[in-house]
């Protein structure tokens, strides 16, 4: 089962910040980058590569792809979206501690409706 979350910024130390997710990103075994991906362009129907963003990352643990981590695109509330299998959260708290922030799981639609 994958965990929703985030890792919110805690205080003025905090560096939960794009270029910290890009350096974070950078510097762990677990991030991969996704692979550019080739689509259409809708206006002129003519194919064409987009590359992902540096601070989009997705997360494996011995070989398998456990989950994603991306930045908000936010000025207004700087957070790190987090998607990860329920056994790699111990993850997602390490960088929410290495990033001086928290890390905070969104309820599932399942226990919403309970």
């Amino acid at each position: 089962m994958k965990i929703d979350g985030v890792i919110l910024p805690t205080g003025a130390d905090s560096r939960v910040n794009r270029e910290d997710l890009c350096r974070l990103i950078d510097t762990r075994p677990e991030f991969r980058r996704p692979a550019p991906v080739q689509i259409i362009n809708p206006f002129n129907r003519e194919s064409v590569v987009v590359s992902p963003t540096q601070d989009v990352a997705e997360v494996e643990v011995d070989g398998a792809k456990v989950g994603n981590v991306s930045w908000s695109m936010s000025d207004d509330n700087p957070l790190i979206n987090v998607k990860i299998e329920q056994s790699a959260v111990w993850l997602a708290l390490e960088w929410a501690r290495e990033l001086r922030g928290d890390f905070r799981e969104y309820p599932s639609p399942s226990e919403e409706n309970a």
